[in-house]
């Protein structure tokens, strides 16, 4: 743990040397590497921890400063929201990858995302509208369906405590992040299959058949698999 703080800290110093640009380029470099990443790949766990400490750099921290203190304005991010129902598939396959920290770091790049303060209000996380209405992100509403799927098959399927309360948490900012319709729309088909997981995460070994295997924008490109307890 000590380890891994000074590790972060020593990053979000080197990151201070580089620009808005080159912070830009590094971001789309580590989405593209993540269609390549399986269980075999040394570099997956430095990856996945680094994609999610450039993008938390956009997220401001209780005090309105942002994590890596440079200054931005306007459109400045290195978020490139208008991606995001393409590079978010990306993300599903390390939600069951064999190594914890990998599954943390892929859950608190999720969490950032969705959480993400852009200077557009179409980008920021669900706000209320002048009749009370949760205002969704328009990126999610197209893959909802998915993300609450993998997310639920994470809760039956976590050994880890604390991951699984990241995915808890996460789980927690796609529903402040939804609209009641699109949740609506999402959820109905989905009961079900929940149920069925459910039912049958007791003793008994979960039936592959109900569970959806994580694919990286419709490409299986990845060999790990955490599907057994």
């Amino acid at each position: 743990m000590i380890q891994t703080q000074i590790h972060c800290e020593q990053t979000q110093i080197y990151l201070k040397c580089y620009s808005l640009h080159q912070l830009w380029e590094i971001v789309t470099i580590l989405w593209d590497s993540l269609l390549d990443l399986d269980d075999l790949s040394a570099s997956t766990n430095s990856i996945m921890e680094l994609l999610a400490t450039l993008l938390a750099r956009d997220t401001p921290t209780s005090s309105g400063d942002h994590i890596l203190d440079t200054p931005t304005s306007g459109g400045d991010h290195i978020l490139d929201t208008d991606r995001l129902s393409t590079l978010v598939p990306r993300l599903w396959p390390f939600l069951a990858h064999l190594i914890t920290s990998v599954r943390v770091s892929c859950l608190k790049t999720l969490l950032t995302i969705l959480r993400y303060q852009g200077s557009s209000t179409d980008e920021v996380k669900g706000q209320e509208s002048a009749v009370g209405e949760v205002k969704g992100q328009d990126w999610l509403s197209g893959m909802l369906g998915d993300m609450l799927t993998q997310l639920f098959q994470r809760f039956l399927l976590e050994r880890d405590e604390e991951t699984r309360e990241l995915t808890h948490e996460v789980w927690g900012a796609v529903l402040a992040s939804s609209t009641h319709h699109d949740l609506s729309v999402s959820f109905s088909p989905l009961v079900l299959p929940f149920l069925s997981l459910v039912i049958s995460s007791g003793s008994a070994p979960l039936d592959p058949a109900h569970l959806t295997p994580p694919t990286s924008g419709g490409q299986v490109r990845h060999t790990h698999n955490s599907y057994a307890h």
